[in-house]
């Protein structure tokens, strides 16, 4: 990278990528993880060499803390989770967790396919989970979108940056929750429990369960 680059790589909004091919790993997320514990970071890059990104961690002689025994999470009875990220990777591990825990999900790649999905039977779906920052069309714009169709559809915000001004534009636009990513299972479980608790399932029979996902971002 260009010295100009690196001087940005950690803004939140910073990507060299073109529009429509995603907005690569956080590194704004990778540096307010490394601060919270304590740690610094150090970027080396040349052009057309490479980037050394190395992590110093505070030593520490205390035992480390012991992890609680896993909990039963809230499961669901079929509710069926439209799933929205402009990362087709981390839509088909959402379609994964989502199904765990007992949701029948269905995964958009960009708000574009969303509102093609929704549109075609929009009674289908009871709640929609959707990354924030996407390209073309954010987030929010696409709950006030499909709530043109469906007013009220329940929906939930997924976001890496967050903040005061995100929480209170997702109030403006009747949010229900916004997670911060990284995500863990426990994290979709207690969200969607909360949302579709009132929700009367449209299903009998819980979707089957899969084994357990590992936290993803």
């Amino acid at each position: 990278m260009s010295m100009e680059q690196v001087e940005r790589i950690f803004d939140p909004f910073f990507t060299t990528k073109p529009l429509g091919t995603g907005t690569g790993l956080g590194l704004s997320l990778v540096h307010g993880i490394v601060l919270d514990h304590g740690a610094a970071l150090d970027v080396h890059s040349e052009l057309r060499a490479g980037s050394t990104f190395s992590v110093y961690v505070p030593l520490t002689d205390q035992a480390p803390a012991q992890e609680p025994a896993p909990r039963a999470l809230p499961a669901g009875n079929g509710e069926v989770v439209m799933i929205v990220d402009d990362e087709e990777g981390l839509v088909h591990l959402a379609e994964e967790v989502l199904a765990s825990l007992g949701y029948e999900p269905v995964g958009c790649v960009g708000a574009a396919q969303a509102l093609r999905v929704f549109r075609t039977t929009p009674a289908r779906f009871d709640v929609v989970l959707t990354d924030a920052i996407m390209p073309q069309m954010s987030g929010i714009e696409l709950i006030r979108e499909l709530r043109t169709v469906r007013p009220g559809l329940p929906a939930v915000l997924m976001s890496g940056y967050g903040g005061p001004a995100l929480q209170a534009e997702a109030d403006a636009a009747g949010v229900l929750r916004v997670l911060a990513k990284p995500l863990t299972q426990s994290d979709l479980a207690e969200a969607l429990a909360g949302v579709v608790r009132d929700i009367t399932p449209k299903r009998s029979q819980p979707a089957a369960g899969l084994p357990d996902i590992p936290a993803h971002t």
